[in-house]
């Protein structure tokens, strides 16, 4: 019988076409929810999720593939406490975290998800980058500076 996927399962993957036994099919799949009969208006149903679909995708890469341009151009400058430790070097007492990150991104207009930075504790004064996952592969690299306040 063939039959369209509507959800994962072990005949494969959501939105395929497969053909399989009548009795896995009346039995298992149709009645638990996984298939759907292959008929010709189905069928034409499914090309135009997976073509909605793709449509969808390709615009979603593109806004975030801008947010990225604009997230890439930012460079964020923090200050942080510092004493000059045994050896002459800066040392700072304090570091700055994803979730203040957030916040300041927060504060000029970015309204990024939580766990899309990745967790950092900077404390190096100078330039540091940050990996920031925008939407699938798309990764952008945040520049902050920190600067020592002595």
């Amino acid at each position: 019988m063939k039959l369209i996927l509507i959800k994962d399962c072990p005949s494969g993957k959501a939105n395929t076409i497969v053909e399989v036994s009548d009795g896995y099919a009346k039995n298992f799949l149709i009645p638990r929810k996984f298939a759907i009969a292959y008929t010709e208006e189905n069928a034409k149903k499914l090309k135009q999720k997976l073509e909605q679909e793709k449509l969808d995708f390709s615009l979603k890469t593109k806004e975030f593939l801008e947010l990225k341009e604009k997230l890439e151009k930012l460079k964020l400058t923090f200050k942080l406490k510092a004493s000059l430790d045994k050896n002459h070097k800066l040392e700072t007492h304090h570091s700055i975290s994803a979730k203040k990150l957030l916040e300041r991104l927060h504060e000029l207009g970015f309204d990024l998800p939580k766990h899309s930075i990745e967790k950092v504790h900077l404390n190096l004064i100078g330039i540091n980058h940050v990996n920031v996952k925008l939407f699938d592969k798309i990764v952008a690299k945040l520049t902050v500076v920190i600067e020592a306040d002595v």
